[in-house]
């Protein structure tokens, strides 16, 4: 039997698995569904401040997508209920995911459609060798979140859906991702800025490079991502990134394409 996530505090937990049964299709313009009476409840409550000791509680951060690297997991696997989800997830996604995690290739492990299900079995796994070693922290914890990817996980947590739920979302998250990198001619980059950077300069520059020079026609590159104060993500065509980091020192932006 898969373990069972959930926060510590009930009141905590949000439930939006009822949403999985609405069709939500494109051509079709319903009313916006009401949410279940114990949702309504909990939702007068939401910009109240926490009564909770900060000493005595946790919170949660899952990662995300680049936060993969290959010996994942190989801390875990010796706990049984941690090594019950990765034998689920291989035979969800018909693959051995111990072996990707562990020996990779990084070439493989990197790949969007191995990565993504690797992170979010390996954050859950950690989540019950903790249930083990601190079973208080996992108890006392009042709140979860997650970058991306790891924003599913933290549902799976709070017990809005079960591991199978999540790991389904989550394929099918990663293949619709992975097949638009193998028909896009696109790139993101991290861009790392100070006081006298001019990024919206470099863009500019980057778009017209492309189109006078290599006759690209209508380029795209955009912020995506406000990671902090001093980075954010780009998105866009290829060579548009490749201009940017090339030129970066010039205006003061250090450019990480990925």
């Amino acid at each position: 039997m898969l373990p069972k996530f959930n926060l510590g505090v009930s009141r905590s937990k949000i439930a939006v698995s009822h949403l999985l049964k609405y069709d939500f299709s494109l051509d079709r313009r319903e009313t916006v569904i009401e949410p279940p009476p114990h949702r309504r409840k909990w939702l007068q409550y939401t910009n109240r401040p926490p009564d909770v000791n900060p000493e005595s509680t946790s919170i949660f951060l899952f990662p995300g997508q680049g936060s993969q690297y290959v010996g994942m997991g190989k801390d875990l696997i010796k706990f049984p209920k941690a090594r019950q989800l990765f034998n689920c997830a291989s035979e969800i996604l018909r693959t051995d995911l111990i072996k990707t995690c562990l020996d990779g290739p990084p070439s493989k492990l990197n790949q969007t459609i191995h990565c993504q299900p690797a992170i979010y079995t390996v954050s859950l796994a950690a989540v019950s060798k903790l249930q083990e070693e601190e079973p208080s922290l996992v108890e006392n914890c009042v709140a979860a979140a997650g970058f991306s990817l790891g924003e599913i996980t933290a549902l799976v947590f709070s017990g809005a859906l079960n591991f199978e739920q999540g790991l389904h979302l989550i394929r099918v998250r990663a293949q619709a991702m992975q097949h638009a990198c193998e028909h896009s001619n696109g790139a993101m980059s991290s861009v790392f800025l100070d006081n006298n950077s001019q990024l919206k300069l470099a863009i500019l520059a980057a778009k017209k490079y492309c189109q006078t020079k290599l006759g690209l026609g209508d380029v795209h590159c955009a912020v995506v991502n406000y990671l902090y104060a001093e980075c954010k993500v780009l998105a866009g065509h290829l060579e548009v990134s490749r201009f940017i980091s090339v030129v970066g020192d010039v205006l003061r932006n250090r450019c990480l394409l990925f």
